[in-house]
């Protein structure tokens, strides 16, 4: 079986059952009849010149298209050349026609992205612009009414004393008497000559600062019972000191007893309270430890073979010499010093 290429036509591809020509690049189809090769092609619209009627009556058909091309038939190909028809080339499209059809495109795009975006910025709100929010009607509900808050209770009343006589206010405060010896120390070192002791004059001591005063006594023979006393202080007596040496039992309990009549003397002598007691206490040979008007009594046994007993009678130190110089103010001058009054200072008997 052989084709032959035909040549490019203007026209378009016509369907091989119809008897078309393809035109362009593409290769012509065959209609092969009988044992000839013959070209089943026609002009689009031109019926050929063989065409006979289909048994279905429809116009156009050639005998190829059932089967009943002769042998003799002869497709225009075969005709001379000065009778064949003038060549039917397709025209190129265009150079301008497929970039503006390209323009119009993006156009056509550019204009609908632009109609969305415009669409869309209609739709967003500014902020300021909120929808307004539909608020139900107040409703009065019926309660019943709150009780007034009561008044505060009125501020304590604070009375405030005399800045000077605030230091009298004893509240926490221990009560404390202190009663400083009411005789000079020389007078007291005479009192014990008078109660039996060998009592020196009251000078200087050679231990320190202080001035003292030394007595003695004996009891019995010598070395049965004994007793040394000092006395120190400075324009006041401030302490006195007895050590009791008991060797035999027969003068044991006299010097005991002693050295409490001395005491008991003593405070006597200063009219204080107490001193009863303590010469009782003494004379027992009993420890203890006492504090009479700031006094502080002590009796306590030393260790030792021999017995010893010291007692001790420590008395407050007197006032400073600066609070006795200054002068006693009626309650009038006080008032008139704290800024609470115009009286001036006087002076109490």
């Amino acid at each position: 079986m052989i084709f032959r290429r035909p040549r490019a036509s203007p026209e378009g591809p016509v369907d091989a059952a119809r008897g078309a020509v393809p035109h362009g690049d593409d290769a012509a189809r065959a209609v092969p009849v009988g044992d000839e090769p013959v070209e089943g092609v026609v002009d689009r619209g031109e019926p050929a010149a063989d065409a006979v009627a289909s048994p279905s009556g429809m116009p156009g058909t050639t005998p190829a298209m059932h089967g009943a091309v002769p042998n003799a038939a002869r497709s225009r190909w075969d005709a001379p050349d000065g009778q064949r028809e003038p060549e039917r080339t397709a025209a190129p499209p265009a150079a301008d026609g497929g970039a503006l059809s390209g323009a119009l495109r993006v156009v056509a795009l550019v204009l609908l992205g632009g109609g969305a975006l415009y669409v869309g910025l209609l739709s967003v709100r500014p902020d300021g612009a909120a929808p307004p929010a539909t608020v139900r009607a107040p409703r009065v509900v019926e309660s019943s009414p709150v009780p007034p808050a009561p008044d505060p209770p009125p501020a304590p009343l604070r009375i405030e004393g005399f800045e000077t006589l605030r230091d009298l206010n004893l509240r926490g405060q221990a009560f404390r008497l202190a009663r400083p010896v009411p005789e000079a120390p020389a007078a007291v070192c005479q009192a014990f000559a008078a109660a039996g002791w060998s009592a020196g004059d009251w000078g200087a001591s050679p231990l320190g600062d202080r001035e003292e005063c030394l007595a003695e006594r004996a009891y019995g023979d010598r070395g049965s019972a004994d007793g040394f006393a000092v006395l120190r202080g400075r324009e006041t007596l401030m302490e006195i000191r007895i050590k009791l040496n008991l060797g035999a039992d027969a003068r044991r309990l006299e010097a005991a007893r002693d050295a409490g009549d001395l005491v008991a003397g003593l405070f006597r002598r200063w009219r204080w309270g107490g001193g009863v007691d303590l010469a009782r206490r003494i004379a027992a040979l009993q420890p203890f430890e006492a504090e009479l008007g700031g006094t502080r009594v002590r009796l306590m046994r030393e260790h030792g073979d021999v017995e010893r007993w010291n007692l001790v009678l420590l008395f407050p130190a007197p006032s400073a010499p600066n609070e006795a110089a200054l002068r006693r103010l009626s309650l009038a001058a006080l008032a008139a010093a704290n800024g609470r009054g115009e009286a001036a200072p006087a002076r109490t008997p």
